[in-house]
């Protein structure tokens, strides 16, 4: 606003200085012929052609007028200065026409001027209110995956092994365990195989791996939340006197492993792996000896 202001004054002066520039036109009508001086009588009583007495009189009298038109002028900036300023510039259509014209452009400019600096902050704050909305809703989405991905674990079927226990080692007798797989999920496990063997190694050898496993059970099945399936692992053949005193003497290490892959409700697969041994002669509710479980090679998927 005050540059504004500072230009409509500028304007408003420069337009006055140009008006009082102007100058003024008189006829000869505004002189008495009273006061002509003694040379425009003389030169008109001379012997001169009517029509250059005419003309020679007309230009005295026009310079005359001019120079007392010029010491009769007002001071620049005084009041009487501005009185003239403000007579000429209403008495003259042009001058107020193209004043009014001015400003109003002025106007109009600031104005527009405004109506683009609205725009501009509105382009920006939709911009900043389209982030923020993109923002809101890539977290909407995460937390919407997130919960699905919570409710998938909470619900889908978990299968562990629940109990496993070893019988017949003895001489002369072929050694089986039995496995009590467990479903504690709370949806129902699908398509569920076990692969399975027995090994006996030397204590300090690696223990078998599970591409070891050879007895695969019978079928795929389905276990249904909090249900318990068995499946037995049988060794290759008879023990012997001196597997029997090897086995006693932890010499060697009897292994039970197996793994076991089934699918969710959600359609994903699972997979578990498990190794026992037998440490002691305790006596398991399901048959024979219990084993204990080995520091490596049970695991599970994590997804």
């Amino acid at each position: 606003m005050r540059i504004l202001r500072i230009l409509f004054i500028l304007t408003a002066f420069t337009w006055g200085i140009v008006a009082q520039s102007q100058p003024a036109s008189h006829t000869n009508n505004e002189w008495p012929h009273a006061q002509q001086p003694e040379s425009a009588r003389g030169i008109a009583n001379a012997v001169l052609p009517i029509p250059q007495t005419i003309q020679i009189i007309s230009g005295i009298h026009n310079d005359i007028a001019d120079k007392k038109h010029d010491e009769s002028e007002p001071r620049r900036f005084s009041c009487q200065w501005w009185l003239n300023w403000v007579y000429k510039f209403i008495d003259d259509p042009i001058v107020l026409f193209t004043f009014v014209l001015a400003i109003s452009t002025i106007f109009l400019w600031r104005d527009t001027r405004g109506l683009r600096l609205m725009a501009n902050q509105q382009s920006t704050d939709m911009k900043e209110s389209l982030n923020i909305a993109k923002a809101a809703a890539d977290t909407a989405k995460r937390t919407v995956d997130a919960m699905e991905a919570t409710a998938e674990l909470q619900l889908r079927a978990y299968v562990f092994v629940e109990a496993d226990a070893i019988r017949s080692v003895e001489d002369g007798k072929i050694p089986a365990s039995t496995t009590l797989i467990k479903n504690t999920g709370l949806t129902p496990a699908y398509d569920v195989k076990h692969w399975g063997g027995i090994s006996i190694v030397k204590n300090g050898d690696e223990p078998p791996d599970f591409s070891d496993a050879e007895n695969e059970f019978e079928g795929p099945v389905q276990i249904a939340p909090n249900g318990e399936l068995i499946v037995n692992n049988i060794y290759d053949k008879k023990l012997t006197e001196s597997d029997i005193k090897n086995l006693k003497s932890k010499e060697c290490v009897i292994y039970v492993y197996g793994r076991i892959t089934y699918t969710d409700i959600f359609n994903k697969p699972h997979w578990t792996t498990y190794r026992t041994t037998q440490d002691g002669d305790v006596r398991s509710p399901i048959g024979g000896h219990f084993l204990t479980i080995c520091e490596r090679g049970n695991s599970c998927d994590r997804e």
